[in-house]
Formats: structure tokens, sequence, C-alpha cells
């Protein structure tokens, strides 16, 4: 959207940031922070931010610079050396002895992310403050259960849940008359008898094609579920990740009937909504508050810029490709208290390298193998 810039009401775009890195307050940009002083100083903090950090903390955020803004030297000048004068406080949450006289926006960033809890789910109660690496993985099964079942179907659903799924994943777009149903292409003829595009079509005729023969004759009869059906039968304390694929046309309406599914079977406090798209995610979290968010990135930024955009727009979750998670990616996501889940694990190979890196979720086709794996790797382990 456009808004007037902070500092001399120019139009900007604006479409990421919504919180200061440093102190979290409800801002566009930290340099638009009403705690950040002349000196470039958070006064919550007491951190110096430098011009990098306020205006251009990664490629996509260079829309928050704008052209006109100007330090003003002489004042700096003054306000630097009053502010030099005076004994600076430690940042809150480290002993003062230990704190050195100045900190860095980083620094500060690491040891809020320790004092806050993470903003995804966790295999330990809510007032452990467990740090990422310590958790239990989730194993998520793939479209319900991809490699067991025909995916996005009930029957995958409910394979995924006796594999011993601790998460499952429904890919979803919507119908021509508004409500979202599971099926991972925009289009139908891969997994059913329909042709053409999903959104052409209302949900009593989505609901007449077959969506489980191509993957066997045994799933004949399988149709594409209603968010809402797939949902009811996932029981707590079992997690689900809700993907929305619905073109960025439609994303919108989509938006809004996933919200009320979620609402109505009650399963809110225990999902989180992966999207492509960060304006989608903010509108979600306006109508919904308390649901976990994992933005998938569209490519061409580095690691670390993907990690420090979700992190600036408030997205706690990840979800890079197996091709491309690193040890690094996610020790460095860990480090912002970030969970990291990966898609997807096809083979032993790729379980255990995955496991190996620590990750929090990993998505398989099969959860079965996960914890097969798993197992035997508990049983090599010296002292089993």
């Amino acid at each position: 959207m456009y808004v007037p810039c902070w500092n001399c009401g120019t139009e900007a775009w604006i479409e990421t940031q919504v919180e200061c890195r440093d102190c979290r307050s409800v801002v566009r940009r930290c340099i638009d922070c009403a705690n950040l002083l002349g000196t470039h100083e958070c006064s919550i903090y007491k951190v110096e931010i430098t011009d990098t950090d306020c205006n251009t903390p990664t490629t996509l955020s260079l829309s928050y610079k704008c052209p006109h803004y100007r330090v003003d030297p002489p004042a700096l000048a003054r306000l630097q050396e009053a502010a030099t004068a005076k004994e600076r406080q430690p940042p809150r949450g480290a002993a003062a002895a230990a704190a050195p006289s100045v900190v860095h926006a980083e620094d500060v960033r690491r040891a809020a992310a320790e004092r806050r809890l993470p903003e995804q789910p966790t295999a330990e109660p809510a007032e452990e403050t467990v740090q990422p690496q310590t958790r239990r993985t989730i194993v998520i099964g793939h479209r319900g259960s991809s490699s067991l079942a025909p995916e996005n179907t009930l029957a995958a659903v409910r394979a995924g849940l006796e594999a011993g799924a601790t998460a499952i994943e429904l890919d979803v777009q919507i119908s021509k008359d508004g409500r979202p149903v599971c099926i991972h292409n925009a289009t139908l003829p891969r997994t059913t008898t329909g042709t053409g595009w999903v959104v052409e079509h209302t949900l009593a005729e989505l609901k007449e094609l077959d969506a489980g023969s191509w993957f066997g004759p045994q799933f004949a009869g399988q149709r594409i579920p209603e968010l809402a059906e797939a949902l009811a039968i996932v029981p707590a304390p079992v997690w689900i990740n809700v993907h929305l694929r619905a073109h960025e046309n439609e994303s919108d309406r989509c938006e809004r009937a996933v919200c009320d599914a979620i609402t109505e079977t009650g399963c809110e406090t225990r999902t989180w909504i992966t999207h492509h798209t960060r304006h989608g995610l903010h509108r979600i979290r306006k109508m919904l508050p308390r649901l976990r968010l994992c933005w998938i990135s569209r490519g061409g930024e580095s690691d670390d810029e993907y990690i420090d955009d979700a992190y600036y727009m408030g997205f706690r979750m990840l979800q890079p490709t197996i091709h491309l998670v690193t040890k690094e990616f996610v020790e460095y996501a860990h480090s912002m208290n970030m969970w990291v889940n990966v898609s997807y694990a096809r083979t032993r190979e790729d379980i255990a390298r995955l496991l190996d890196m620590n990750v929090d979720g990993l998505f398989a086709g099969n959860p079965a193998l996960v914890h097969e794996v798993i197992r035997e790797r508990q049983s090599e382990a010296p002292g089993s």
C-alpha cells in the first residue's frame, strides 16, 4: 500500500516491515520508531542503530528508504555529543556488568528472540523457554500422506495419522462459489477426473469428481474434500498446516474462507498458515491473530535475506526446500528463534540429513518412514 513518509509526507510503497526490529514498536521502518533518538540510539534498549540498519536492512526492504530522508548533521553532532556524556545503560535482559557500552542491533535482536516465546508450534509446554535445537522434530504428513494415498483427500489424512504424523499439511484452492477445497494444483486433470480450473467449478461440481482412482483402484470414489471436512478429522494435539495456493486474484477470497473454516472447526491454536504472498499473511493476521504464519519466498534472495525478510515482517516460520536448506541456514534461523520446516523428504538419506541439521519440521509423504529412521538412530546412539 502507499503511505506517507514519516519524515516528509511523500507517498511511498510499504509492503513488509510492520514493527521496529529492536523494540518491536509498530512502525514501518526503524527510523520511524518513536523510541529511536536523533543519535540513532533506541531508547528502549540503548542500542546504536546505523543508517543501514534503519533504512536498508535487506534488498527486499529498500522500499522503506525515503529519498528525501536526511539526518541534519549539526543537530546529529550535538545529540551525539550529549549522548556520549551520559553513561549508557545495558540492554534489557542482560547483566549490567557484562554489557558493553555500545551494542549493535544484531545483538539486541538475538536477545529479544531469546526473551520472546517463538511464534510457532512447540512440542513442549509454552511456559518452557526451550531453544529450538532441543525440540523434537515434527513429522508433517505431506498433503496428508502423498506416498500412501491420493494427496489432499480424506484417505490421505487418515493414512498420515495412522503412519504417525504429528502434523498434517493440506493444500487449499477456492471454488467458484467461494468454498475452500483441498487440492494442490489450480487445475483439475492431474489428480481428478475433471478438466479446467478449480475456481471455475462450484463445490457441488467438484464433489462429483473422482480424486482417488489416479493413485490406485482401491481409492476410487475419493472426493475433493472441503477444508472444514479435512480439519474435522485431525484430532488434537496433531498440528495442521494449511497451505494457501489460490491465484493472487482469488487470494483475498480464499484467505477469508480459510479463516472461516478454521474458526468453524476450532483448531486455530494448533494451525499454521503457509502462503507465498506476504500481503495475504498480513491480512490473515488481522482476521485471526493467534495463527502462526509461514512465508515461502518467491526466490531470488540469499538464505540470510529470506530469513531476515520473514523475521522483519513478523513471520516466525520458514519453509525452505530440501535442495536449498543447509545447516548454516537452520542455525541462523534458530539464532533468530525461528522455526524451520523443510519440504520434503523422500528417502532415508533425505530424512537422516535433515535430522542431522536439527530442523524443526520435516515434510514426508510417508511419516512412518521418518519414525523408523528416528528409531534406528536412537538404537545406534551410544548408551542406548
